[in-house]
């Protein structure tokens, strides 16, 4: 929401807003569950959006969205009209991870070595991109230099990124069950998770089978 909107202080203050998004279920009941946690009732108006979250809050066709902060927030504060937001963890939502690499048990199975050499990889990039985020994000435009016309707002963004690249602990990588299961359990709660049927699942799973920490290095 923008930064100038005084009268929104609380998720409870965005009941009969209008939203901005995609319009999935999950996304609807997430909102909707952060506003109640608030002490809100959980209702507001969806409008599916049909242009970016930045011109859509600057036209005033819509209240609030789910912008990512590190690009599309940096990018509103750039032109004039910077956002304000509040976090689902600070009104007991759980948190989630926002990014996970996805593979199959079959195919790690037969490329052990691969996966590790893969992963250790990735996970050293994240390591110096929380260490060196100019530098990082300096690879980044080197490596793909058609793609970033302001090079300057890549270097900013990165600066936001790197922080969140580690968790509590200080680590790059490793997943719990706990963080799992917060999202996804209440995904699973209110019926919004499917079998291979396409019918909503019975049986919550168990999540510690959707991950592992195998491959990464101990440090």
């Amino acid at each position: 929401m923008l930064a100038s909107r005084d009268d929104l202080k609380s998720p409870k203050d965005l009941d009969g807003k209008k939203f901005g998004g995609v319009g999935t279920p999950g996304e609807r009941a997430i909102i909707s569950q952060v506003i109640k946690n608030a002490g809100g009732k959980g209702d507001f108006k969806l409008i599916t959006l049909r242009s970016s979250y930045i011109e859509a809050l600057k036209q005033g066709s819509i209240d609030f969205a789910l912008p990512y902060m590190a690009w599309e927030g940096l990018e509103a504060k750039r032109a004039g009209k910077p956002v304000k937001y509040f976090k689902y963890t600070d009104y007991g939502f759980p948190d989630a991870y926002a990014v996970i690499v996805v593979s199959n048990p079959a195919w790690l199975k037969s490329h052990d070595a691969l996966a590790h050499k893969f992963v250790g990889a990735l996970q050293k990039g994240y390591e110096f991109a929380v260490a060196h985020p100019e530098d990082a994000a300096q690879s980044l435009i080197k490596l793909n230099p058609s793609a970033f016309q302001d090079k300057d707002f890549v270097v900013e963004s990165q600066r936001l990124l790197s922080p969140d690249y580690r968790d509590a602990q200080g680590k790059v990588g490793p997943q719990t069950v706990a963080q799992w299961a917060g999202l996804s359990g209440f995904l699973f709660k209110k019926g919004l998770l499917s079998g291979p049927d396409g019918k909503p699942l019975k049986t919550e799973p168990n999540w510690s089978d959707y991950f592992t920490n195998d491959y990464l290095t101990k440090n």
